[in-house]
């Protein structure tokens, strides 16, 4: 079976097929994910991520108090930082 497309995981290069991408990558988007997406200094990736980052301040509202509050910046890694990463 040949692959559709590649992506280069933490772990290295991880070949799929198109057609079972999908249904075998239904995980719910971790949180901090979406804040981190949403914080990209590409406005058209931030865009994207707007409205799920609504959904979660409003889900957090009712978690903890801690919940509303926004990971610290200097932890969060840009878009910007990453997309220069190349397959060694």
């Amino acid at each position: 079976d040949k692959a559709d497309f590649c992506i280069i995981h933490y772990a290295g290069k991880v070949d799929y097929k198109a057609d079972e991408w999908l249904m075998k990558n239904m995980d719910p988007l971790n949180d901090n994910v979406a804040t981190l997406l949403h914080q990209s200094s590409d406005r058209f990736v931030a865009e994207l991520w707007k409205d799920e980052i609504q959904n979660i301040q409003r889900a957090s509202f009712y978690d903890s108090v801690s919940g509303l509050h926004e990971p610290p910046v200097d932890r969060i890694v840009g878009l910007d930082q990453v997309t220069g990463m190349t397959e060694t």
